[in-house]
This record gives C-alpha cells, structure tokens and sequence, in this order.
C-alpha cells in the first residue's frame, strides 16, 4: 500500500516482452537476441553412409556450413507461455521491525 505509493510504482503489470533466448532451427541451439554468432550446421540428411551434404560419415560431427541462426518460432511461442505463466520463485520478503 504506502510502500507502493512512495516509490511511485503503478499497480497494473509490466507489459510482456517477447524473450530474449531463441533457438535456432538449424542447429538447435540456444542463442540471445543481441548475439552476433554464427550458426554451424549441415544443410543435408544424414543416413548409414553419413550426411549428404558432407558425407562426413558421425552423426555428431560438427556442422559444414555456416550462416545465420534462423529462429524456430514455434519454440519461441512456448518459451514466451511458460514464462507468461510462471509464478515467481523468490520467498516473501520478512516484515521489517518497527524498532
């Protein structure tokens, strides 16, 4: 009550922001929006022989081209409810002593 009228803190919530993770569709990995990083990926399929694009026969060999990240939506939208809905995790502050 008082405490929120001193500091002049509004009683409606901050507006929601999209979030500032994305996940990339092409390598699957997480990146932030500022982040200027390249994405290493492999363009093909890979089956027995190995990865068509490359035909580097591990499936867990690092990407043969780089590029952009290209943002996957759909997780970005999950992310975003999660977060809408998420309850705070910090405990209630202890009432201070009139002293």
């Amino acid at each position: 009550g008082r405490a929120v009228r001193r500091l002049g803190i509004q009683g409606r919530s901050a507006p929601r922001t999209r979030m500032s993770v994305r996940r990339c569709t092409r390598c699957e990995r997480l990146y932030s929006d500022g982040e200027d990083g390249q994405c290493r990926y492999h363009p093909g399929q890979h089956y027995r022989l190995g990865w068509t694009c490359c035909r580097d026969p591990s499936f867990s060999a690092p990407g043969c081209r780089f590029g952009s990240h290209v943002e996957d939506l759909n997780m970005t939208r999950a992310l975003d409810e999660v977060l809408a809905s998420a309850q705070p995790v910090c405990p209630p502050a202890a009432p201070l002593d009139s002293a």
